[in-house]
């Protein structure tokens, strides 16, 4: 059951993946009672600017499907990022697969609701660290 507060959305707010690993973006969330999740958006933020990636409409048509058009310096996402589900266990999860260097950024999560409607929007940074950077690291 919801709490009688206001919607919640929180999720890890720094994120390191080793490159070519796959990448599980969690966002936990709550709601009030009789409040209804309408629309959830996953994207990265560039500088000010949020780009979204991927739209889930659990609603109605109950499918995830990438925002379109993508701007063309994002295009190495398409085919790597999808929706991995969770509604049920009030988790939202998103995944990029084979990470890169490139994928080092501020991800965000932006949840809608209905009755009474509210938004929240949480945001990850994520960092691709490579192999040889590990290395030194911890070899110094």
């Amino acid at each position: 059951m919801g709490n009688v507060g206001a919607a919640t959305l929180i999720g890890h707010s720094n994120l390191m993946v080793s490159i070519n690993n796959d990448v599980i973006f969690v966002w936990f969330f709550d709601n009030m009672v009789g409040q209804q999740v309408i629309v959830i958006q996953f994207g990265v933020m560039d500088s000010s600017t949020r780009v979204k990636l991927i739209d889930v409409q659990p609603v109605g048509l109950g499918s995830a499907f990438p925002a379109e058009p993508w701007p063309s310096n994002f295009a190495w996402y398409q085919n790597r990022t999808s929706w991995a589900g969770g509604l049920s266990s009030k988790r939202i999860t998103f995944k990029i697969t084979n990470s890169t260097l490139k994928d080092s950024n501020k991800f965000y999560c932006r949840v809608v609701w209905k009755n009474p409607a509210d938004i929240k929007t949480s945001i990850i940074n994520l960092l691709i660290v490579g192999k040889v950077l590990i290395f030194k690291y911890f070899n110094r």
